[in-house]
């Protein structure tokens, strides 16, 4: 993911689908799409996935409002950067749909992965302590400076459920990425605290 200024001079995303490899060694990727994401807020992308019908997932915070595919699928701020994941379709790359979640502070998407059914798991980290949590999950209450969160998202851009992992003294945890294996278990890179949980 690349960011680039417009013209109000506020970043934007951008993003380019190239060509399946393997390629030979003099030959150049062929650009299959490019597409453009941002508002008048500050937008950022740290995380893309692709699922087996090709559809694109971003992982994203942004500042935004007024993004492509808002007018669809409206949503209002929580906090000053909410976490976002916006799918774009696999034909034209338009937005299919944009799922979005936060608290009063920022939150942000750092790694996805999908499943066989559509469904997209995003891993982040919140420095909101309202962040919306289920209500079943193991560590429901924010206890630090950051917490990670674990979403779920369902096929049709809907949160299923949302979990913390972290610990209940001051820390500064960081999720690097997100992998299922082939029993559907979830796994997580990063660091937190020792009382880790």
């Amino acid at each position: 993911m690349r960011v680039a200024l417009n013209p109000a001079g506020k970043p934007i995303l951008f993003l380019v689908g190239l060509c399946s490899l393997p390629l030979a060694a003099q030959d150049q990727p062929a650009v299959a799409f490019a597409s453009l994401l941002g508002g008048a807020g500050t937008d950022d992308c740290d995380a893309v996935a692709v699922d087996a019908a090709g559809n694109t997932f971003l992982g994203c915070h942004l500042s935004s409002v007024d993004i492509p595919g808002s007018d669809k699928f409206p949503f209002s701020l929580a906090g000053n950067m909410d976490a976002f994941v916006i799918k774009l379709d696999a034909g034209d790359a338009s937005v299919a749909y944009i799922a979005h979640w936060g608290g009063a502070d920022w939150d942000a998407i750092q790694g996805l992965t999908t499943d066989a059914e559509g469904s997209v798991y995003a891993v982040g980290v919140s420095n909101s302590n309202d962040f919306p949590v289920s209500t079943s999950a193991a560590q429901g209450a924010f206890g630090g400076d950051s917490e990670i969160f674990l979403t779920k998202v369902d096929p049709s851009g809907k949160i299923v459920w949302t979990r913390f992992f972290g610990g209940d003294g001051d820390e500064d945890s960081q999720a690097s990425d997100i992998a299922l294996d082939k029993q559907g278990n979830i796994l997580i890179t990063g660091y937190g605290p020792d009382h880790f949980h």
